[in-house]
């Protein structure tokens, strides 16, 4: 770039008027000047360079470690997605098994149900037979009673009223006409 910059200003020298040594020597220095801060120019922009080049290479490095966390991040999202996946089969089972146990105590309660009737069948008969048995033993118990007590009475009757015919004649005479005496 110096190079072309020192052309540049030989041609232009050329095509201008003629100088005095003074205005040479001037021009010479502006030159010298201009190479000095163009010499600084070119090692600011080659600092800047470097510096560009190194941040480039810094973001280049960066890139490569977004790249890899994005291709990690993508590697456990798939894992998680692997991991939901393998929790809804387990959902998937958790609810046959559930369907399952409810089918057992459908059976269950089904099982309860016809047991209780049995029971309660049996129950009633129970009691059924227990109360009709009753009956008829107490029916059966309170005409022997009643016989008995009719027996038992009439004899003791009968025995009181021959004790009383002993006194009295009259009934004497009746009884005798029942054949009692």
């Amino acid at each position: 770039m110096k190079k072309l910059l020192i052309v540049f200003l030989y041609i232009i020298a050329l095509f201008a008027a003629p100088a005095t040594k003074e205005d040479i020597r001037e021009l010479k220095s502006d030159i010298k000047l201009i190479l000095n801060k163009v010499d600084e120019l070119a090692k600011k922009v080659n600092e800047i360079d470097k510096k560009v080049y190194a941040n480039s290479i810094k973001i280049d490095m960066l890139e490569k470690n977004m790249n890899k966390r994005f291709e990690q991040v993508d590697k456990r999202f798939e894992q998680v997605d692997k991991r939901f996946e393998q929790v809804d089969k387990r959902f998937e089972q958790v609810d046959k098994r559930f369907e399952q146990v409810d089918k057992r105590f459908e059976d269950m309660i089904n099982y309860l149900w016809m047991i209780s009737t049995a029971f309660l069948g049996l129950t009633a008969i129970s009691i059924g037979f227990a109360v009709w048995d009753r009956k008829t033993t107490i029916k059966a118990t309170k005409e022997e009673i009643v016989q008995d007590i009719k027996v038992n009475r009439l004899k003791e009757f009968i025995f009181e009223l021959k004790h009383l015919s002993q006194n009295d004649v009259e009934l004497a005479k009746v009884l005798k006409s029942f054949h009692i005496l």
